[in-house]
């Protein structure tokens, strides 16, 4: 699989186009004679960027002391924690101002246990120069003339990283029970930097420094994959989106603790 810009032209701020080689087009359909091998298209929009960032953000402090009596139904009302909290034990929590690393996997989510059947390189994700703050102590000091779009470009760039880094699995004839994963770890060491390019190691993207996932469908009017929806360390048990499906639960496990649990037994 390898990752290119899907149009001759330059994207635009908030959307970015990358194709998907012909080695994954067994995902949408068999290849054969009658059936012309076609590309598949990712396309990371502001909406599907925010889709992960509203997953990972809206409900840290959903159930502190000052938002707990009013939110009686996120909140258990007696400790004041979130009710059916999205918690892998030792994992870390979603902190955008860290260095990332991102991998894309391919899963077979037919089962209550969900399996990877390929995996793209680990690829470095810097959020914080997104992150405008002028003492510099949780963003870069330099103003940000539409954050939206910034942490759009940089997720969609490391996407485009990791479709380029050879990703392939055929054999699928169809997308029932296959999801394409953004899988987000935060590097080890809780390195910071203004710098957008940072470096990430294959050891940087394991299991237990996962922090957040992200499922792949695609959007209402629109032929391309985009984020739908995401669960994220600290979160809901529910993922979070407007098209669920590729972020599947079980009744004991949200859908990061589930990718998390793949990437322990993958032997990629």
């Amino acid at each position: 699989m390898r990752g290119r810009s899907g149009w001759g032209t330059p994207p635009s701020p908030r959307t970015v186009r990358l194709a998907v080689a012909a080695a994954f087009v067994a995902l949408v359909g068999a290849v054969g004679p009658s059936c012309p091998s076609r590309d598949l298209e990712v396309q990371i929009t502001s909406d599907g960027a925010s889709t992960l960032v509203v997953a990972c953000e809206s409900f840290s402090d959903a159930c502190s002391p000052l938002s707990c009596h009013k939110n009686h139904f996120l909140c258990d009302q007696v400790t004041c924690a979130l009710k059916d909290v999205c918690d892998v034990s030792g994992n870390p929590a979603w902190a955008p101002e860290q260095s990332m690393g991102l991998m894309l996997l391919v899963m077979d989510t037919s089962a209550s246990t969900l399996s990877i059947e390929a995996a793209s390189a680990c690829v470095p994700l810097n959020l914080r120069p997104c992150i405008y703050d002028p003492a510099g102590k949780v963003g870069c000091p330099t103003p940000v003339k539409d954050a939206t779009a910034c942490f759009t470009d940089a997720i969609a760039q490391a996407v485009e990283g990791a479709l380029g880094s050879g990703i392939s699995f055929p054999g699928f004839t169809s997308t029932d029970g296959t999801a394409l994963v953004a899988a987000f770890f935060q590097k080890p060491g809780g390195e910071t930097s203004c710098n957008p390019s940072v470096l990430v190691n294959p050891e940087d993207c394991l299991a237990g420094s996962l922090t957040a996932a992200a499922g792949l469908g695609t959007p209402i009017g629109s032929s391309m994959l985009d984020i739908t929806c995401a669960s994220c360390q600290g979160g809901t048990h529910s993922s979070t989106g407007p098209n669920n499906s590729p972020c599947p639960v079980t009744t004991d496990q949200c859908f990061l603790g589930l990718v998390t649990q793949a990437l322990a037994a993958s032997s990629l």
